[in-house]
C-alpha cells in the first residue's frame, strides 16, 4: 500500500492509522443542540462543558444527559453511574407523564453551585498538581470528585428548588 503525504511524497506502508484525537469533552457533539433563545450547546460549552449534577444544562429545557460533564470515570463504574442518573431522570419523566410539569430547566445558580462544589473538591487532588491529562478542560477538571454515596444523594430525586418548572 502507498500513502501520499500533503507534500506529494509517496511512502510504502503496511498499515495506516487514522487517529483524529480524543475529544473527551464533546459529549453529544457534533450534534447541533439548540436551547432556549437559539443558544447552542457549542456556544455554551465553548470554554468548558458544565452541567448540573451531570444531568442538566441551563438554557436547555427538558434536556437531560446520562454520563454528562463531571461523570465518574474511575472509582465508580460508568454502568452504575448511568443507572443512578437514569433513575433520577425517570423521576422527572414520571412527573411529566402525570401532568405535573411540561417544562423543566435547571437554574444557572444551581449549576454554578454544583460546579463550585466540584472545584472545591478537586482542589486537593492529584488532578490539580500540574499534571497533564484528558480530564482537564482548560478552565477546570471534568471529573467526579465525590464518592458513590454523594452521587446517590445528589441524584436521589428531583429537587424543585434547583429548577424552573412550568406545568
Amino acid at each position: 500500500m502507498t500513502s501520499v503525504t500533503a507534500g506529494g511524497h509517496h511512502h510504502d506502508v503496511d498499515v495506516i492509522v487514522l487517529a483524529t484525537g480524543l475529544r473527551a469533552h464533546d459529549y453529544m457533539r457534533p450534534m447541533r443542540v439548540v436551547g432556549r433563545g437559539g443558544v447552542t450547546l457549542d456556544d455554551v460549552w465553548r470554554d468548558s462543558p458544565r452541567a448540573y449534577r451531570m444531568t442538566a444544562i441551563p438554557g436547555f429545557p427538558n434536556l437531560f444527559t446520562v454520563l454528562g460533564p463531571n461523570s465518574p470515570t474511575g472509582p465508580i463504574s460508568l454502568q452504575y453511574s448511568a443507572s443512578v442518573t437514569a433513575t433520577y431522570i425517570i423521576a422527572w419523566l414520571t412527573r411529566f407523564r402525570a401532568g405535573e410539569v411540561d417544562r423543566i430547566e435547571v437554574t444557572d445558580e444551581a449549576t454554578d453551585e454544583f460546579n463550585a462544589q466540584v472545584d472545591d473538591a478537586m482542589e486537593p487532588t492529584v488532578w490539580n498538581t500540574g499534571c497533564n491529562s484528558w480530564y482537564q478542560t482548560g478552565t477546570g477538571i471534568d471529573l467526579w470528585p465525590f464518592d458513590r454515596r454523594t452521587m446517590e444523594s445528589m441524584l436521589a430525586g428531583p429537587d424543585d428548588r434547583h429548577v424552573t418548572l412550568r406545568g
